[in-house]
């Protein structure tokens, strides 16, 4: 059985159980009292669901067990492949793909997967040979069945190169003889220039393709095509663009024949094209999606249609949308797709180009347990050029049904972080059916809401300790004396303290500022608002940011030394995100340049911090003059803004020591 069919199984069983158990309780325990009588159907029904739950779920992983790969097995059916580990590599993209979604359930023909042991140069090996037979005849079921013979390069429908129409398949053979001899063919056609051709065109590594081939029953569609699930050119997410022709398609995916096109709108799957496909383009919207969801980005699907049901015949990436280029090792995550991106509040702590070490930590830290918000497989956090950037339409995407699935309403409810979107540019947003966002996006946030809170209530005792934790920690780096324990204490120590300081930075942030930003602004105009903001550091206190500055006065004037100084300010720069950039404090000679430039132009941080507390006294009386009624909470509001304003500062100041 496949998983689809498990996990409709094993809820149901559950329920049966369940019920059974209950009425067994109701009808034989004798038991007078109606009170009691419930209650102990009620525990009965539990027990139940329990066990009937741990039966099925046993079964599943005993069924997993009996199919686990034998040894010197080369030869595996769709059911039996596993889809992770040696064999899914050696299956390559088509047969670990074809292999995946027939043990999801999806609707693809059974078949079975020659891995590149089963050949012995140009030819099968006596027992690959035996073991495709085998597989045979399970398939015929003792009748005469048509099978297509098609190849499944390792390199073949991945990421990073197609190979669509590069190797040979063979269609329509039925005798051992013939599939014998389909193999064969298939095989060799991986010397064929053609392969060699595509293969410099797309700066691959030339050489001898390491092949698997995929042996599958033969459907004689009414009509074949192609569909991406987002538009490869355009890069949009919000319609599906597809073609077909009559019969079968082999003949459309190598180019050999133009067809009818058609596009189905997302999420809502409408769909415009010929009348002909109308009946099938709900059932194909549906599938697509779902394979899509499984296999975690973009597809572009192989697909028949025989007697009014979808098949699916093959699934691969997108490759015109891969974020990754492997030749120059670079990423660009906007080549992912159309959507709207930010680095609004991200330059200013990594303002320089990033390097490969610290572009590498963001996916690192994502797969980690790191901050990040992920809608459809698309995180927030992405590069471009080199440099953090904010997927705007990721964000939008997870929260616009919050705001009725207003995308302009839900923006403003961010744009202080992001900055204004005109008026006239598009927001693309992610295509969401409404139970993958209860299912997905909904529980993430609810997680997310509950992480950060307790992320804000540790954040005091995080500022009291880490200055001490990370100079244990370099104390324990420089006593490190092999390759081993300095793993160790990364996985241990190192990499922890670095993803809780994320988690501290994002739990520290706050909207409300910026939506009484954009109140103030409405009530009293820009001016104003500015300088009852700029005082939320307050007249006896500063924001940690003006720190570093304010501390090379104090180390002048004899307040502080400058053994403090460094140990409080040394890790603080212009490029304090940048986890390869050497801390300032590494530098011996960089506090006296600081002390001399200062010198030369000394700041008066009192000074500008006394002009900004006046200008706030200034709006305030006016603000009061014009809003008695509101001067109350609005004072509670500033107060407010100015503790998270300062827990904010101070986080990052030690969130970046590290």
């Amino acid at each position: 059985m496949n998983n689809l069919t498990w996990k409709i199984l094993i809820p149901l069983a559950a329920g049966i159980g369940a019920t059974a158990c209950a009425l067994a309780v109701i009808s034989f325990s004798g038991i007078q009292n109606i009170g009691l009588l419930i209650l102990a159907a009620s525990l009965a029904g539990v027990l139940g669901n329990r066990i009937f739950t741990w039966l099925g779920n046993y079964s599943r992983d005993l069924q997993k067990r009996l199919l686990r790969p034998c040894t010197g097995e080369t030869v595996f059916s769709f059911l039996r492949l596993p889809v992770k580990g040696d064999e899914a590599v050696q299956a390559g993209g088509k047969g670990k793909s074809l292999a995946h979604l027939f043990q999801e359930g999806f609707p693809v023909p059974d078949g079975c997967v020659l891995l590149p042991d089963s050949f012995a140069g140009d030819d099968l090996t006596a027992e690959g040979w035996s073991q495709v037979q085998k597989e045979l005849s399970r398939l015929r079921r003792g009748r005469e069945t048509a099978f297509a013979v098609r190849s499944s390069a390792l390199q073949e429908d991945s990421e990073l190169a197609s190979f669509a129409g590069e190797f040979e398949s063979v269609l329509n053979v039925r005798s051992d003889e013939e599939i014998y001899a389909a193999v064969k063919e298939v095989l060799r056609s991986r010397h064929s220039e053609r392969v060699s051709s595509y293969t410099r065109a797309q700066q691959m590594e030339e050489g001898e393709h390491a092949i698997a081939i995929v042996i599958q029953r033969m459907v004689n569609p009414d009509f074949a095509g192609v569909l991406f699930t987002v538009d490869p050119l355009s890069g949009n997410l919000s319609q599906m663009t597809g073609n077909y022709v009559p019969g079968l398609g082999e003949k459309l995916v190598s180019g050999q024949v133009s067809a009818q096109t058609f596009t189905i709108d997302r999420p809502k799957g409408v769909y415009n094209g010929p009348e002909e496909m109308r009946k099938t383009a709900k059932s194909l919207h549906q599938i697509a999606h779902g394979i899509e969801d499984e296999l975690r980005g973009p597809q572009d699907i192989e697909w028949g249609v025989h007697g009014g049901k979808v098949f699916i015949l093959q699934s691969r990436p997108i490759t015109t949308l891969n974020a990754y280029d492997p030749v120059n090792a670079v990423w660009n995550d906007s080549r992912k797709g159309h959507f709207l991106w930010s680095a609004t509040n991200l330059m200013e702590a990594s303002p320089n180009v990033l390097t490969p070490f610290t572009a590498s930590m963001l996916h690192y830290l994502t797969g980690k347990g790191g901050p990040s918000l992920i809608v459809k497989n698309y995180p927030l956090n992405g590069i471009i050029g080199g440099r953090f950037y904010a997927n705007i339409s990721v964000q939008v995407s997870a929260f616009m049904r919050l705001f009725k699935g207003d995308t302009r309403r839900t923006y403003r409810e961010m744009a202080g972080w992001w900055g204004d979107v005109p008026q006239e540019v598009d927001i693309p947003v992610i295509p969401l059916m409404g139970y993958e966002w209860w299912r997905d996006i909904f529980p993430g946030l609810i997680k997310s809401i509950g992480q950060f809170k307790t992320y804000r209530q540790k954040a005091p005792a995080f500022l009291a300790e880490n200055r001490q934790k990370c100079a244990e920690l370099k104390e324990k780096v420089q006593q490190a004396s092999s390759g081993l324990e300095l793993l160790n204490l990364w996985n241990g120590s190192i990499f922890p303290r670095y993803r809780d300081s994320f988690l501290y930075i994002v739990a520290a942030g706050s909207d409300a500022q910026v939506r009484l930003e954009q109140e103030l602004r409405r009530l009293v105009g820009a001016e104003d608002a500015n300088a009852l903001l700029s005082n939320l550091g307050g007249a006896s206190t500063r924001l940690e940011s003006l720190g570093p500055m304010a501390g090379l006065a104090e180390v002048l004037s004899g307040q502080i030394t400058r053994q403090e100084y460094l140990d409080k300010y040394g890790h603080r720069g212009v490029n304090e995100g940048e986890c390869a950039w050497p801390r300032p404090l590494e530098d011996a000679g960089w506090l006296d340049r600081r002390l001399e430039e200062w010198k030369r132009s000394p700041v008066d941080v009192n000074a500008m911090l006394a002009r900004q507390h006046a200008a706030y006294e200034e709006a305030w009386q006016r603000f009061c003059v014009r809003f008695p009624g509101k001067a109350r909470s609005m004072q509670k509001r500033l107060s407010q803004a100015a503790e998270s304003a300062r827990l904010r500062e101070s986080v990052r100041s030690e969130a970046t020591r590290g």
